[in-house]
């Protein structure tokens, strides 16, 4: 099979794409800046979890309202944010996480995507947002177990 690989190489500063047919005879098919291959890269990263969410919903039979502009759309809007821990992780660690799980019904639409970090995609699960987001409660004062005894003056008992 003689498919077209990619590779790139930085050459005085510039990224070199190279594209090959056998890799043995390259050659060069662009040149850009290291922010522009960042950028290429992450650009990718981001295609690849929009597809992955995309076969899971289609798994489910759930019907796809969301493209790939929308969704890079919102990776933009969120700045490498993620929208329920509010840390920044960078655009290229968020992934699509349904609101309304699919598993609960929801849609794969853009009202229903918003842009998350693993740990929390991972965390809420199959779950809402407000049983996800809910505060947990706090400890308790006598979360120790043992209520503190009254202090004793030197010498002598209370």
């Amino acid at each position: 099979m003689n498919a077209t690989q990619a590779y790139e190489s930085e050459i005085n500063g510039l990224v070199v794409l190279f594209a090959a047919v056998p890799r043995s005879n390259p050659r060069i098919v662009g040149m850009i800046t290291p922010e522009q291959a960042a950028l290429v890269r992450c650009r990718t990263r981001a295609r690849a979890k929009f597809h992955a969410a995309s076969q899971r919903a289609n798994k489910l039979g759930v019907v796809i309202a969301l493209t790939l502009d929308q969704w890079l759309n919102v990776l933009d809007r969120s700045k490498g944010v993620c929208s329920y821990c509010s840390n920044f992780v960078g655009v290229a660690a968020l992934g699509p996480d349904h609101v309304v799980p699919l598993s609960r019904g929801g849609r794969h639409a853009l009202e229903n995507i918003v842009a998350a970090c693993s740990a929390c995609n991972y965390s809420k699960g199959a779950r809402d947002v407000e049983s996800f987001i809910k505060p947990k409660p706090g400890p308790t004062p006598k979360a120790n177990g043992a209520a503190k005894k009254p202090a004793t003056k030197k010498g002598g008992k209370r």
